[in-house]
């Protein structure tokens, strides 16, 4: 389990300093902004500053909609797998809230239901093809998963085994694979 926390944070990116304060100013700004909104919002009794707080906070909102939009980029350019999971995911939910509502809103017309799910199978489409994408350099794991959703699985080719290298094996010595005996023979 460890192993794949050292390999991840191998594949960490290294920012510059430049980019860690740039990525700070980014992850604070938002706050900067919704701080003074929820002062006006607690402190104005009459109700004068309204506007004001209403559009720091919708600006706010759009700048974190923003921030965690450019965030899930970058998960999705270093890691496929982790951001394929977490759309898979995301799907789920969707879906399972689309049905939720819609059972508790019974005026909803069909086309409004064959929308949303439309919209739910086709973020489910791509965190599985993010996932597919993400998962192919690893061979083994790629075996497991294209043959889990039904694709075709490529078989590993065997490795010939010549009845020396046995010997040799045993005895523990000799070549560990088969390109060191082709070569040794020359």
């Amino acid at each position: 389990m460890f192993k794949f926390l050292k390999k991840w944070q191998a594949r960490k990116p290294k920012f510059t300093p430049g980019q860690k304060r740039w990525f700070w100013v980014l992850q604070y700004s938002p706050l900067v902004l919704s701080i003074p909104a929820l002062l006006i919002t607690i402190f104005d009794d009459n109700f004068e500053y309204s506007e004001l707080s209403s559009s720091l906070m919708s600006a706010s909102g759009l700048w974190m909609f923003l921030i965690i939009g450019l965030q899930m980029y970058l998960i999705r350019e270093k890691d496929r797998v982790v951001y394929g999971a977490i759309e898979i995911v995301f799907a789920l939910l969707l879906t399972y809230f689309t049905f939720y509502f819609q059972v508790l809103d019974r005026s909803l017309s069909l086309l409004d239901v064959s929308v949303r799910l439309g919209g739910c199978l086709y973020v489910l489409v791509r965190g599985l093809d993010n996932f597919n994408q993400g998962v192919r350099p690893y061979p083994r794991a790629n075996r497991r998963w294209r043959w889990w959703i039904l694709l075709e699985v490529e078989q590993p080719q065997p490795v010939v085994e010549y009845p020396w290298t046995r010997h040799l094996r045993s005895v523990g010595s000799g070549p560990p694979n088969n390109e060191g005996i082709a070569s040794a023979r020359r």
